[in-house]
């Protein structure tokens, strides 16, 4: 039974490499905070409305108000969080560590365009509390800290099911 099956070239399939999304969050903060370390100045303007008397001069928006042929300032963007940021570090499974940590990477970078600094209070399985204070100087050193810090607990979930149809009671009940 040879000779079937000809072959005209072999054609060999590049290396494939997996990053984990952590990693890649990461590599998108370093860009996302460079790039607003160049936009520093820039503010994010919410709206416009006219001068009035005890207006700060700063808030001016000199080219808006050439076009209108009056005074009007810039109301600007508000800070935006205020509070800190509460982390659960601990996950299920493998895939969710690094789902967690990709949240959290893209969350706290995103802020730090916007705000000079984040406190994130990290809450592990025993209750243990640690605070990190995280600003652009630090951002790098302190994520890997908080990131190594999440617990796989590796939880698996033993076949069966909700034999007793207790969820679906539930779920009517309070919806």
């Amino acid at each position: 039974m040879s000779g079937l099956v000809r072959v005209s070239r072999v054609v060999r399939h590049p290396r494939i490499v997996v990053i984990p999304r952590t990693k890649a969050a990461i590599q998108f903060a370093r860009g996302l905070l460079a790039q607003s370390a160049l936009a520093l100045g820039a503010e994010d303007i919410r709206e416009v409305r006219e001068y009035m008397p005890g207006d700060p001069i700063r808030r001016i928006h000199w080219k808006k108000s050439a076009k209108l042929n009056k005074l009007v300032i810039k109301l600007l963007q508000g800070p935006g969080l205020t509070g800190p940021i509460i982390l659960l570090s601990y996950a299920s499974s493998p895939v969710w560590v690094d789902r967690v940590g990709e949240v959290l990477v893209y969350l706290t970078a995103e802020l730090l365009t916007r705000i000079p600094s984040i406190e994130v209070i990290s809450v592990n399985r025993d209750g243990e509390i640690t605070n990190y204070t995280l600003n652009r100087d630090n951002y790098f050193n302190v994520i890997e800290n908080i990131l190594g810090r999440i617990e796989n607990l590796n939880i698996k979930l033993i076949g069966g099911g909700d034999y007793a149809d207790l969820l679906s009671a539930l779920s009517t009940q309070y919806h």
